[in-house]
């Protein structure tokens, strides 16, 4: 009999995902193991669930690649085990200020938090891991309070620009409704195809952006607003996009903290998507 396997799944204590927390709780001690005797171990830690319930956890289990079958019964894959020590590895590095995160190593309903160091850190780690990650069926909807990063990208970062020309949607939302804003929008929608709505509603907290599951929030320091707004405000778009380039580069903005949430939720990206879309719909019928 294999055991000392430990349970990395992160869950609630209650419900459905309490559930499965306990058949990989169960599973990380003893293994492989039928439905039956998986129920039974469930049940005598104290806690009611019906043997169906047990089951529908472990076939949704099976089709995620959380668990595998033979002929003894269920046990933890192996490709799930290792990407649970990725992930601690990762975590491990960003709460001792090490480097931030890939998409690809967030796992399914979960969050972390990195403090990215320079404002220009974070439109750049969103180019690469993003471009890295669409397909040409994805949609990708972004909520800004200013347009800035838009022409503030290396060469190398505009060659990944580029990759979003291939996907199946780009949506801009963005407060800023400034000569400069709309600049940096344009230029996007005649680079790669982006639809964009400026003086929009959005990003009071934070900048948004969301596609497939993955949802990316954004929380500028309010002199980082401040700045903006200032340069932004200038009548010349040649003046605002040195003052900005020189700021973020070379003067405050080059060590600003920027803490940024990353998370891989499905239902939360999906409806931040369908939002996004109903505006434009919306616009679009007015026009």
């Amino acid at each position: 009999m294999d055991s000392g396997a430990s349970s990395l799944l992160v869950g609630s204590a209650s419900g459905k995902e309490g559930l499965k927390e306990l058949v990989v709780k169960v599973l990380s001690e003893e293994w492989p193991l039928s439905a039956k005797k998986i129920h039974s171990k469930i049940g005598a830690r104290g806690v009611s669930f019906t043997y169906q319930g047990v089951h529908k956890s472990l076939v949704g289990f099976l089709a995620e690649g959380v668990v595998s079958k033979d002929g003894r019964g269920y046990a933890l894959s192996k490709p799930w085990l290792e990407a649970q020590g990725r992930w601690l590895s990762d975590t491990k590095k960003q709460y001792s200020g090490g480097s931030p995160p890939r998409l690809s190593s967030l796992l399914p309903n979960s969050s972390v938090m990195h403090n990215f160091r320079g404002v220009i850190s974070v439109p750049y780690w969103v180019l690469d891991n993003i471009a890295d990650s669409i397909t040409p069926k994805d949609v990708v909807v972004e909520h800004w309070f200013f347009a800035w990063p838009a022409q503030m990208v290396s060469e190398e970062q505009h060659r990944q620009v580029k990759k979003f020309a291939e996907c199946a949607g780009k949506f801009v939302l963005c407060r800023g409704n400034s000569p400069g804003d709309l600049h940096c929008l344009e230029y996007l929608a005649k680079a790669i195809g982006v639809k964009y709505i400026a003086g929009a509603q959005v990003a009071g907290d934070c900048d948004v952006i969301a596609f497939r599951d993955f949802v990316i929030n954004i929380y500028w320091p309010s002199s980082h607003k401040q700045k903006m707004r200032k340069a932004f405000s200038s009548p010349s778009i040649a003046s605002s996009m040195q003052e900005v380039y020189d700021y973020v580069f070379f003067g405050e903005g080059s060590q600003m903290q920027v803490p940024v949430v990353i998370t891989r939720n499905a239902e939360m990206a999906k409806q931040i998507i369908r939002e996004t879309l109903a505006l434009f719909e919306k616009k679009k019928v007015k026009d």
